[in-house]
């Protein structure tokens, strides 16, 4: 196993409960994934209806991206005012499993064989202060992933298709999300992701 980061495990949880699902038919879905490139790690979830990424700084690894199992993450407590809990996240590229230990436990699953979407050819460039249907109770989940980084969420209406949530975290870094839209009050929120694939 090759050690890749650690990582506060309330960062972790906060983008998994954002949108990590453990159900969506497209598998690489299935998880959060952790990307490294020149040298910066970032973790993202989305699942077409919403999307959590947090950059989580310098990392000594080389490029990669891999997609950890929702399964994994369950078990993950999250940080106390009396204890820290880091997670160490590991990768062994030769049986492409992934581990995560935490307070003398680890967890242990082959990670998600696929490649990630690319989700920043969804992030919009501009806010308008157009007002948009969005789901309540998706919003919600920003409210929660707040609380978990002890920071608060600030929401920007987008004309085009999709809110966009920025949580600041006390060291400076940001916390991007986005929600779909409902096409109409009361309907389901339009999935951003599925274009993606074309």
């Amino acid at each position: 196993m090759k050690q890749l980061i650690m990582i506060n495990p309330n960062e972790l949880l906060a983008v998994a409960l954002t949108a990590a699902s453990s159900k969506d038919v497209r598998y690489n879905l299935q998880g959060v994934a952790l990307e490294v490139k020149n040298k910066e790690a970032l973790i993202v979830a989305a699942d077409g209806i919403a999307l959590g990424a947090l950059m989580l700084g310098a990392c000594d690894n080389d490029d990669i991206v891999i997609i950890i199992p929702s399964s994994l993450i369950k078990n993950i407590k999250k940080k106390t005012a009396r204890e820290d809990k880091l997670v160490i996240i590991s990768y062994d590229e030769d049986t492409e499993e992934v581990a995560l230990y935490q307070s003398g436990q680890s967890y242990t699953a082959n990670a998600i064989n696929g490649a990630y979407p690319n989700w920043r050819r969804i992030i919009p460039e501009a806010f308008t202060p157009t007002f948009n249907h969005y789901d309540i109770k998706r919003l919600d989940v920003f409210t929660k992933a707040s609380t978990l980084l002890d920071a608060s969420p600030t929401f920007y209406h987008n004309a085009r298709s999709t809110g966009v949530v920025h949580i600041i975290l006390k060291d400076g870094r940001i916390y991007q999300g986005l929600l779909g839209m409902c096409a109409e009050k009361g309907r389901e929120s339009v999935d951003f992701v599925t274009p993606l694939y074309n």
